[in-house]
């Protein structure tokens, strides 16, 4: 293998200041301008450079084509796209598309809510009891909640489409906030926030150049 063959490109650091995403994307840019680019090392790094300019095209408020996107983001990334918007037009649509499923399991959340809150207030009161049955009370409604998460995703794909996180796999040491919320709700405990088409886009470019310059694409 030459020379050519075995050149890696790293970025070059000025100062003591650590350098920037922004300014070491333009170093490579420049790089790639007068190095013939061989090999899966460079192939890799100009991945990283087209979607950098990408995302910063897409913030600049530009369009880029779905040809585009195809070209520089591998299948799986590109489909996270449509994955994406799909769960922010369910975001959108509010109580009026939700499934029973998931109501029905905002209600369950709704009473371990109820009896947290009730076990803080007695503890501050002391009334340690009555505290302790409360907080056995909210363990029992998220135990039973948590089976409920895992049946129904289980039996409905679309199921966990509606949550904002993970559904936990243990009920050990289980806490209220460890809880997923309907991706509709709204509050602070929420995870989940409305994208445009744009925003949705930019996270899935940043998600992939993230991947990239780990190593774990």
């Amino acid at each position: 293998m030459s020379n050519k063959q075995r050149r890696r490109w790293h970025p070059k650091q000025v100062g003591d200041a650590p350098l920037s995403e922004e300014a070491a994307t333009k170093q490579f840019a420049s790089y790639i301008r007068t190095v013939k680019l061989v090999g899966p090392v460079d192939e890799r790094n100009r991945r990283i450079v087209e979607l950098a300019q990408i995302e910063q095209k897409l913030r600049d408020g530009g369009h880029v084509q779905n040809r585009t996107l195809q070209t520089w983001l591998t299948e799986a990334e590109f489909a996270e796209i449509d994955v994406r918007w799909q769960q922010q037009r369910r975001i959108r649509s509010g109580s009026k598309s939700k499934p029973s499923s998931v109501k029905d399991y905002e209600a369950m959340l709704k009473r371990a809510q109820f009896y947290d809150g009730k076990a803080a207030g007695e503890e501050a009161r002391g009334h340690v009891d009555a505290a302790n049955r409360s907080y056995l009370a909210c363990q029992s409604e998220l135990s039973a909640a948590l089976n409920y998460l895992q049946e129904q995703s289980a039996s409905d794909p679309e199921f966990a489409t509606w949550l904002d996180r993970s559904i936990p796999a243990d009920i050990k040491s289980l806490q209220l906030s460890d809880m997923p919320r309907s991706i509709t709700s709204i509050g602070k405990d929420v995870r989940v926030q409305r994208l445009s088409k744009s925003e949705v886009k930019i996270a899935v470019v940043q998600a992939a150049l993230q991947r990239l310059c780990e190593g774990t694409d």
